[in-house]
This record gives C-alpha cells, structure tokens and sequence, in this order.
C-alpha cells in the first residue's frame, strides 16, 4: 500500500498494516498515537524503494542502497569527487598495452563496457594516458575487471591520511555479539572523478578506449579517499 502525500497536517489518513510493517514508524502506545516528526520524514518515507526480498526490515531507511534502479542512476556531482593531480615533471603520454582476451572474457568484456555505458559511468574516447585492461578471478571463480594504474600510479601526487589503528578498532567491537555481512551495490563506482583529470584514467580494451567518469579500483589516491568517506 503507498501512502498519498498531503499538504497539510489536518487531513486524515489510513495507514494500512503492509505499510506500517514496510516503513516501522514511531508508535506512542501508551498514548495511542502514531509520531511523524516533519512533512520531509513523511515524503522520505513514502519515496523509498521496496525492500528487497532477503533484506531485513531494520534496513528499510536504507533500501535505496540495495537497489538496481538506484544504482544505476549516475551519481550527483559532490564535495568528495575525485582528483587525479601528477607531479610536475609527469610524462605527457603513457602508453598501455592491449592484453589479449579468451572468449569468455571478451564477452565479460563487452558485458561490462555495455552496462557501463548504459550507466553513463565510462564513454568512448581518445587520451595521450592509457591503463591496461584485463580480468581476474573472483573467489567464486566469476571474472573481475581491473584497470591497471601502476604506471600513473607513479606519477600521481598521493594524499597524506592517518592509517586506521587496528587495536583501536578492535576495542571498538569487544562488546559486539552480534555482526552483519551485507553485499551492497553501492561503491567507489558511485563517487565521480573530476572532469579534468577523467583522460588520466583512460583505459584500453579490444573494443577500444574507453574514459571512466566515476571511479574504479586500483587508483593510489582510493585509500584517502575512503577513509575521508
């Protein structure tokens, strides 16, 4: 059941049990009420997702990270996008090599460019810096794509960040019973890299050239990056 949204605070409602069940909002049963703190939190509400079918209903706020039509939208401009900086005496050109592909990566590979693509998070294109391109294996056997940035690596200005205490975020869980492994779609391919810095990721592929827009692994600035996310 969806709710309709109102604009004004007077109008009666009813909200069936698929609803209450669904979204879970604060209920008074002492007073027998029901709290919506403001009309922004109703309109949230009733703007999320269906929870996907395995996903627990404490996570339901959050459903939109679990979805395929969310992830598939390109990602907003923000604060954190990401920056490609070189040193000054960086080359102008790096060359990559085209690694050749089996059959079935080919397909991977083609797989992988389309739904890119369709995404809007690579498009085709020419740049003077190109990163080879080639599959390894996952643990459960399936290809993984990776970008292979050493080359600019060593020509990418790095960030200086405080590597995490590991004690520390052990005594942060020694009262933790209970832990939860969730698999999201959401990652580093939801963070933009800057407009001006996007031909430094280049990458090449049997089917050609290709710029991310987003990012992907390997990069030697991801570590600050996440650890500033």
């Amino acid at each position: 059941m969806d709710l309709p949204r109102h604009h004004s605070y007077d109008a009666d409602i009813y909200l069936g049990f698929d609803w209450l069940y669904h979204y879970n909002p604060p209920v008074n049963w002492r007073k027998l009420s029901l709290s919506i703190p403001d009309k922004e939190f109703l309109n949230r509400l009733c703007s999320l997702p269906a929870l996907l079918e395995g996903i627990p209903e404490c996570y339901a706020e959050y459903a939109e990270v679990f979805s395929q039509e969310s992830f598939d939208r390109f990602p907003p401009k923000r604060p954190w996008d990401h920056a490609i900086k070189f040193v000054d005496d960086a080359p102008k050109s790096i060359a990559a090599k085209i690694y050749p592909l089996s059959p079935e990566k080919m397909k991977a590979c083609r797989e992988f460019l389309d739904e890119n693509l369709a995404t809007g998070r690579i498009e085709e294109g020419q740049s003077p810096i190109t990163s080879s391109f080639f599959f390894i294996k996952k643990f459960d056997g399936s290809p993984r794509p990776v970008m292979d940035y050493r080359a600019i690596n060593k020509f990418t200005i790095p960030d200086h960040y405080p590597l995490p205490l590991i004690d520390q975020l052990i005594l942060s869980l020694s009262s933790a019973m209970v832990f939860t492994k969730l698999d999201i779609r959401w990652g580093f391919n939801n963070i933009r890299i800057k407009p001006e810095d996007r031909f430094r990721a280049a990458f090449l592929t049997p089917f050609g050239c290709y710029i991310p827009l987003v990012m992907f692994l390997a990069f030697v600035t991801l570590r600050p990056r996440s650890n500033g996310l």
